[in-house]
């Protein structure tokens, strides 16, 4: 990696801040309703002052409104709801080009799994929903880096309200050759980078920061008391009452990340302050080979000519303000009939505190006259128009959303005919958003494979399915390059949506259950595609399809262990359930290695495999006799054991020996 030059960096650090201005301002337009969907998912803004729970800076209903001032909070379970419908995540997939590659598409699919749970991807993925479910949008970095020779997976959700772009990109999520989607754009990047001292004084000795300008930022002290147009917009999120000015942490800096494009259309990695004192600039192809952006987005409602698009929280604001309004006028309404106005004859009250209600109380009245003369109740009649008004917005919004009672789980429908129509309806719904949420999801794909290309340069263990079971393979990028045709991405819908479609799903189970013990048909492939509808795990298939002896789980993990350990010089345990399995493992590994291993290596592998060897054979003896007792072919006598019932007690009825006699022959054990 080499850094540009001064003037390069100057340059482009003065026409990032620009960019940086211009984007946010763009943006901007969006953010007044991001604040008040926000509004809406937090308690913590009420305040007593305030008229309607919903306020704060952005939003407030007009004074005199309602008295009443209850918050109904329906936004919460409008969010979750789309959350429970589409909470589980789409998967990718890599296709051999050809057969040849079958196996390096097996491996590359290993290397998906094994990051997807270091990097916690199913968790991400979801706050990334919520994310689309309130702002319209999920925001993802996904980068790989090769550490020291080893290789690491970096996925990471950004805030959209600190995440800026290119206004002319558009919406398009796709991963097109001719430039379209994210690829499009001319910039973009993100606020929010944090760096302690550390991590910049060891950047210069690295040589991937300015030395001058970090030293003089070091000097100068921190900037994290340093308010941006974006952190002033997240105190929005903030509890009422909470400070608003930023902790001052002395060991701490905050960047932009930001990534834009010269004159000459190269791309550039900057680092670099609010007031454009930049840390880093140089060549984005020198971090990145392909040149791509680091990111993968989506949008909940795309729009091929606008990134920034509305949310559902957008569409349904409205009428939950309406909702509210109306309930309160309902509860205004009762506290009038409970508490009614009363008008009195002034002349004949000798105290009008008497004439509020109170327990047991009493109203003194001078005089000998009528109490109807001097008390009179204004009666206030109830009213219905806020609940039919509730019912009528509630239709809306249910209509438009497709978040029925019966996706919510509280349906009266009694019917099951009715009741998978509207789920079907409901599915076919949600299943828009994931086609959207799938085409963001094939940009990750390549930027995963792009990275794993780039950054797996030492050997990594991973785990797949081979003809005889479970295997644990050691793999290098170059092990995984196909031959002539690159690999095929294949995106799968996630689980959630093939369950909620009921009906869908009972009909791929019911025409794959009439090829169960067909010859012509691959029966593992049938099984996987099963188990995958009803909703089972990659994992938990894996384990089912795996009944070998040989390759078991537990045998691998064993013999693995104890390969590494002899590797490693240290004497490797004595594993009391070694099977044959374990020692054929040990062999494979030796013959894999052959070329890596040194002779004293090769010498203490079979050494050690010599010394397991009469455990192995002891466990096998009683391995058979265990299964040749269960299969009833061994007796105290030394005979056959004849499990069934005896069709007539008497052994002498039939004529022949009795059962177990010594007399009769002994059957061998095949």
């Amino acid at each position: 990696m080499s850094l540009a030059h001064y003037k390069i960096r100057d340059t482009l650090a003065e026409q990032s801040l620009k960019e940086i201005d211009y984007s946010y301002r763009y943006k901007k337009a969006r953010m007044a309703s991001w604040n008040m969907n926000e509004d809406m998912m937090n308690p913590d803004r009420i305040t007593s002052d305030a008229k309607s729970p919903y306020g704060g800076s952005t939003y407030q209903q007009q004074q005199g409104d309602t008295r009443a001032q209850v918050p109904l909070f329906k936004m919460h379970g409008f969010v979750h709801t789309i959350l429970s419908k589409i909470d589980s995540p789409l998967t990718f997939k890599y296709i051999k080009g050809e057969s040849a590659d079958l196996k390096k598409a097996k491996l590359m699919n290993s290397i998906r799994d094994k990051d997807a749970k270091i990097g916690r991807w199913n968790f991400k993925d979801l706050m990334g929903k919520r994310d689309a479910a309130i702002y319209g949008r999920a925001i993802y970095l996904y980068l790989t880096r090769n550490d020291k020779g080893q290789y690491k997976s970096l996925l990471n959700l950004i805030d959209p309200k600190d995440f800026l772009i290119d206004p002319d990109v558009g919406g398009l999520c796709t991963e097109e050759e001719d430039g379209s989607g994210v690829e499009k754009a001319a910039y973009l990047g993100w606020w929010n980078t944090k760096l302690t001292r550390a991590q910049l004084t060891k950047g210069v000795k690295d040589g991937i920061y300015y030395k001058a300008v970090v030293q003089d930022l070091l000097d100068g002290g921190p900037n994290t008391s340093t308010k941006t147009q974006q952190d002033i917009d997240k105190d929005n999120r903030k509890v009422n009452g909470a400070p608003r000015e930023r902790f001052k942490n002395e060991n701490q800096f905050i960047f932009y990340t930001w990534i834009t494009t010269d004159e000459n259309d190269d791309r550039y990695y900057l680092v670099l302050t609010p007031s454009g004192d930049c840390i880093r600039c140089e060549p984005w192809k020198d971090i990145r080979k392909s040149e791509k952006y680091p990111i993968w987005t989506w949008a909940a409602f795309p729009d091929p000519r606008e990134f920034w698009t509305p949310s559902y929280c957008d569409y349904a604001r409205g009428i939950f303000m309406a909702q509210e309004k109306s309930i309160n006028q309902s509860l205004d309404n009762s506290e009038q009939i409970n508490r009614p106005q009363t008008a009195v004859n002034v002349d004949y009250v000798r105290n009008l505190a008497q004439v509020r209600y109170r327990r047991d109380g009493y109203i003194e009245i001078e005089g000998n006259m009528d109490v109807g003369k001097v008390l009179q109740t204004r009666q206030t009649p109830p009213i219905q128009g806020p609940f039919m008004v509730y019912d009528k917005l509630e239709a809306i919004v249910e209509g438009d959303s497709g978040i029925t009672a019966d996706v919510k789980g509280t349906s009266s429908t009694d019917t099951l005919g009715v009741y998978e129509g509207n789920l079907q309806q409901a599915s076919d719904r949600f299943g828009l958003l994931n086609k959207s949420y799938a085409e963001g999801y094939y940009r990750f794909a390549v930027l995963h494979k792009e990275g794993v290309m780039q950054d797996l340069k030492r050997k990594m263990a991973v785990q797949i399915m081979g003809p005889m079971g479970l295997e644990i393979e050691q793999v290098t990028a170059r092990d995984l390059k196909p031959y002539n045709n690159d690999y095929d991405i294949l995106v799968e819908a996630s689980n959630a949506e093939a369950q909620s479609n009921a009906i869908e799903s009972k009909n791929k189970l019911t025409f794959l259950g009439v090829y169960k013990d067909d010859p012509n048909v691959n029966q593992k492939v049938l099984f996987e595609t099963q188990a995958s509808i009803a909703g089972v795990d990659d994992d938990t298939i894996k384990r089912l399809l795996d009944t070998s002896d040989y390759d078991t789980t537990e045998v691998v993990a064993q013999a693995d262990e104890a390969f590494e350990i002899i590797l490693g010089g240290e004497k490797a345990p004595t594993y009391k359930d070694a099977n044959t399995g374990f020692l054929q493992r040990l062999v494979d590994l030796s013959e894999k290695f052959d070329n890596e291993l040194t002779p004293e290596q090769h010498t203490a592998v079979f050494a050690y495999i010599d010394q397991m060897t009469p455990i192995v054979e002891k466990n096998a003896a009683r391995s058979v006799v265990g299964q040749a007792a269960k299969a009833g072919l061994i007796s105290g006598g030394g005979g056959m054991v004849d499990t069934a019932s005896p069709q007539n007690a008497d052994p002498n009825a039939t004529g022949g020996a009795p059962i177990a006699s010594p007399g009769a022959p002994a059957m061998a054990m095949k």
